[in-house]
């Protein structure tokens, strides 16, 4: 999500690309929340209600807090840094 976002604004403006990442992951922080958010309530309700179904959903919950923390606060610094070496 946030490297489509990243290619989308590259596209659109001509300013740093430090710039266009941070902007670029403003842009997705609301909504991968809001996402991650949602399936984890809905994981829970899995966790507490569905006790056949417990480590599937301790399985996701786990997945979604790694998947949302790396593409959010891992993916787009790496990213810039991986630009920065390239372009030397």
């Amino acid at each position: 999500m946030v490297f489509d976002r990243i290619r989308e604004n590259l596209l659109k403006t001509a300013r740093a690309f430090e710039e266009i990442v941070e902007r670029s992951v403003n842009e997705n922080l609301a909504r991968s929340i809001n996402t991650s958010l949602t399936v984890f309530s809905r994981s829970c309700h899995l966790l507490v209600r569905r006790r056949d179904l417990k480590w599937f959903a301790m399985t996701l919950i786990v997945g979604l807090i790694a998947g949302t923390y790396s593409s959010i606060f891992l993916c787009a610094p790496l990213l810039v840094v991986f630009q920065k070496k390239s372009s030397r």
